[in-house]
């Protein structure tokens, strides 16, 4: 073993090879390397025991005789791919077995060295760049992983954001067809058909935010949608939620109910439009599986600054 001031730990090379003669030149040529690579060396001579000697210690690449008493030819390396494709493997080959070995290096080995050709300096220069190229290997392929796990969440993001949506979209269009079918089947005041009119102006304005949303992909990418605060009239927006679903409720004979509990701010700071969605949703709900009975969305104060809306049926 040699001193390397170049790594922390001597590399850790395991040796598949099964002539003592070829494995004591290799040997020495690493102690005779000018590097001076640093390395610790365990050999085996058959492959299986190779592969038993990997599953007991850590190792920094293999190098492999591809004709073992167990095992011969390119079958001895796609072996030993399929079971350790995590550590670098350098071909041993005899002068006139290129053509295996480069048949190897297209599977995946690293590199290949001729036995009989064993040069200190390119031993030593194979084996660190065998361990460098895999390294840099490994973390291409971890990046890709992690793109294709990226894109993955994003289209996952896309999806439940399309689902959440055609949801969202479902109760502003019921309340425009609502309200038109009201319109175009009974005959109403001059009071009523303005209220419809405006309750199909607010229900559609809805809409128009909603499809800025699905068109604004960069949101969906992220993961999420951004909330924006802002001062609003808490009792408008009650209001125009319970003139939405109003009709709804009166043709399925539910008494729905809007109420303050207790002294309740008039202006409070959310996202409009997020508050409207989310009752939207809960007071939809509650009237779409309630089979009469009552419907109640109450506000009150739950601190100093917080304050709760409570939607509850029958």
């Amino acid at each position: 073993m040699k001193a390397d001031r170049n790594v922390q730990r001597p590399y850790r090379i395991l040796l598949i090879e099964d002539s003592s003669s070829d494995a004591a030149l290799l040997k020495l040529a690493l102690y005779d390397d000018p590097l001076n690579l640093d390395f610790e060396l365990k050999q085996c001579v058959r492959l299986m025991d190779g592969l038993g000697a990997v599953r007991s210690a850590h190792f920094d690449v293999i190098l492999l005789d591809l004709n073992l008493p167990d095992s011969n030819g390119l079958e001895t390396f796609t072996n030993v791919i399929r079971h350790i494709p995590q550590i670098p493997i350098i071909v041993l080959t005899s002068f006139g077995g290129e053509e295996l070995a480069l048949t190897a290096v297209e599977q995946g080995a690293q590199d290949f060295i001729f036995k009989d050709r064993l040069d200190p300096y390119w031993v030593a220069h194979s084996i660190r760049h065998a361990i460098s190229r895999h390294q840099l290997f490994q973390r291409v392929k971890q990046a890709e992983a992690r793109e294709v796990e990226t894109a993955q969440r994003a289209n996952q993001a896309k999806s439940e954001f399309l689902a959440a949506m055609s949801h969202e979209i479902r109760t502003p269009i019921g309340a425009v067809l609502m309200a038109s079918d009201i319109l175009l089947q009974r005959g109403s005041s001059v009071a009523e058909c303005k209220e419809l009119t405006r309750m199909i102006s607010r229900n559609g304005q809805h809409l128009l935010a909603l499809t800025n949303d699905i068109l604004d992909l960069s949101k969906v990418e992220a993961g999420c949608l951004s909330v924006e605060n802002q001062s609003l009239d808490l009792a408008l927006l009650l209001d125009e939620v319970s003139a939405t679903f109003k009709p709804m409720a009166e043709s399925m004979a539910i008494d729905l109910q809007f109420l303050f509990s207790g002294v309740v701010p008039t202006a409070i700071d959310s996202d409009s439009m997020r508050l409207r969605q989310i009752l939207n949703n809960l007071v939809g709900n509650a009237l779409k599986f309630s089979a009469g009975g009552r419907v109640r969305v109450s506000a009150a104060r739950a601190n100093s600054a917080w304050l709760a809306i409570e939607v509850k049926d029958s």
